[in-house]
């Protein structure tokens, strides 16, 4: 096969310069015509490559696609935030279904304005609970015929809203309305359980604390006069115990903090002197002005014991009185700070208005956004 393919050169060669030498001119014309054909099939190729080009910006469209999927997580992301929250409401109040607030449900117990007996016949579900003409209460723990305190406990006098705010309620005329020993009046009040967490706190005599054991025992609070009674109707100022400091068997209160209506100055009620064991004692006490609150607003207090004395505040108003010190013409006896004496405090209302049938509606509504104890 090779021998006859280098034959056929020579005679395809000689045909070719025949055919030009007898057609030298017209040739010229065929090649400028045939020139511009190469050129077109040239730019084909051209075209061709420039479509990818075209194709090519198409992935670029779709590359904002991720971007906006990427931030969907972003979005999600401040969620665990919220759920991280849950627990820290739960030992705060011993509630999943309530928003925390600064109160600690376990360092309480609750005195309700109604008699032990209509709570049971009213409220206790059929449980074993005492009976008595004296007011009924509540502890966190149970104990021996008494209702458990629980956030979740919703009743005419009490309730914990869905802020985690305690509200104190006492309607002045209540069918059931009934007063503690040693008192003319009712009450929704908190009693600090001060060992709460080593000592049973159904026994009140383990639940105390003496000044010596700390330089400082505070209690500090926010509340909201949310309802008063109408003087019109009661004859009276809408006066309220909103905070006490009171000495375990002892009938004279060491500190009351009483809020007397939107015109009056917020008064810290001492007793200078009292008798030990429970006794009753003729004697005076001394009253120191602090600031003004109105209704419907929030407003803080603060009630500081010390080896010195007692620091006072309220409404922005703040006075100290020092232990065996004149202040005004009274001197606050030492024998407060004593070992021998041991206190606790209250947070709630404790209104000063007899309660009878004929002020039914009433009402002292007072909520706490905060209610803390501190002992440092």
């Amino acid at each position: 096969m090779k021998p006859s393919k280098f034959k056929l050169v020579p005679i395809v060669l000689g045909m070719i310069l025949a055919g030009c030498n007898s057609s030298s001119g017209s040739s010229q014309n065929n090649e400028s015509q045939v020139s511009p054909k190469a050129e077109v099939v040239t730019q084909q190729p051209t075209a061709v490559i420039s479509q990818p080009a075209v194709v090519t910006p198409q992935p670029t469209k779709v590359t904002p696609q991720p971007a906006v999927v990427i931030s969907q997580p972003e979005v999600v992301t401040p969620q665990p935030a919220v759920v991280t929250q849950q627990p820290s409401v739960q030992n705060n109040i011993e509630s999943g279904n309530k928003t925390a607030s600064d109160w600690n449900l376990n360092e309480w117990k609750l005195t309700l304005p109604i008699s032990a007996t209509y709570f049971k016949n009213n409220y206790g579900a059929g449980d074993d609970l005492r009976e008595s003409s004296s007011a009924a209460e509540l502890n966190p723990a149970r104990c021996s015929k008494t209702a458990v305190l629980s956030a979740n406990i919703s009743l005419p006098y009490f309730e914990v809203d869905d802020e985690g705010h305690p509200h104190f309620i006492v309607d002045l005329g209540d069918d059931g309305i009934s007063t503690t020993s040693n008192s003319h009046y009712a009450r929704s009040e908190f009693r600090e359980l001060y060992n709460y967490k080593t000592e049973d706190p159904c026994d009140s005599s383990k639940q105390n604390w003496k000044i010596s054991d700390h330089a400082h025992h505070t209690l500090s609070a926010t509340l909201n006069i949310k309802q008063y009674p109408d003087s019109s109707v009661t004859k009276k100022d809408p006066k309220v115990v909103v905070g006490q400091v009171h000495g375990y068997k002892i009938k004279q209160a060491l500190v009351k903090l009483i809020w007397e209506g939107e015109k009056k100055s917020i008064r810290a009620v001492l007793n200078p002197e009292f008798v030990p064991g429970d006794k009753s004692c003729d004697c005076d006490t001394m009253s120191i002005n602090l600031g003004k609150a109105k209704a419907n607003t929030n407003w803080s207090y603060s009630i500081d014991v010390n080896d010195q004395g007692i620091t006072l505040s309220a409404a922005g108003v703040t006075k100290s009185i020092k232990w065996g010190e004149d202040y005004d013409g009274d001197v606050l006896t030492r024998d407060w700070n004593s070992d021998s004496n041991s206190f606790y405090f209250k947070a709630g209302i404790y209104p000063q208005i007899k309660p009878k049938s004929s002020l039914q509606g009433q009402v002292f509504h007072v909520s706490f956004s905060k209610i803390a104890v501190l002992h440092n």
